[in-house]
């Protein structure tokens, strides 16, 4: 064996070992890009979701349920409807299609109440009422429970601009425009 047949064993070795550390360093490069783009897509997540919570936060304070209060010596069936949020909703309208009960023994009238601002606080909205009515803090209602055919739908705009539905199952959806200017138009 002579001195070339060395160098060039010596210089095999050289590049295996250097491919060898190249290889290792493409396995810890290749993994520290697969944690940073799932770092990334975690953060992205996280954003999104505090982007729709701040989008929702109004909306989700706007509800309401079925609901008697006493006048006079009768009990008014209606739905009582708040704003708990600190800012008015606008273009506000509460429906409910005519029908009975599941069990078919009471009569469940058509509901279209419209408000184009409803300020915070509590409302009671009659069957027959055209606009939610503003209760005192004082005022009792009774809420009517397990009967769900007495919710309404209420659609609203909050003051983002954002347009929303609350269906009568209490499902909150972000509405289109269209649909809320079609339902508030006299």
């Amino acid at each position: 064996m002579n001195i070339t047949d060395v160098a060039q064993i010596v210089g095999s070795l050289a590049t295996a070992v250097a491919l060898f550390f190249i290889a290792l360093q493409t396995r810890s490069s290749n993994e520290a890009v697969a944690e940073a783009r799932k770092m990334h897509s975690l953060e992205r997540e996280r954003d999104l979701q505090a982007v729709e919570f701040e989008k929702r936060q109004q909306a989700t304070q706007i509800s309401c349920w079925p609901a008697r209060r006493q006048s006079g010596d009768r009990w008014v069936w209606g739905v009582e409807v708040v704003n708990a949020s600190p800012a008015p909703v606008f273009k506000f309208a509460a429906h409910r299609k005519a029908g009975t009960s599941r069990n078919n023994s009471v009569a469940i009238p058509l509901m279209q109440a419209k408000a184009d601002v409803l300020p915070p606080g509590r409302y009671f909205i009659a069957d027959d009422s055209r606009w939610p009515e503003p209760m005192a803090r004082s005022t009792e209602t009774q809420p009517i429970n397990g009967n769900a055919d007495y919710m309404a739908t209420l659609k609203f705009r909050d003051n983002k601009g954002n347009v929303w539905n609350r269906e009568p199952n209490g499902r909150l959806l972000e509405a289109v425009e269209t649909s809320l200017e079609s339902s508030t138009s006299s």
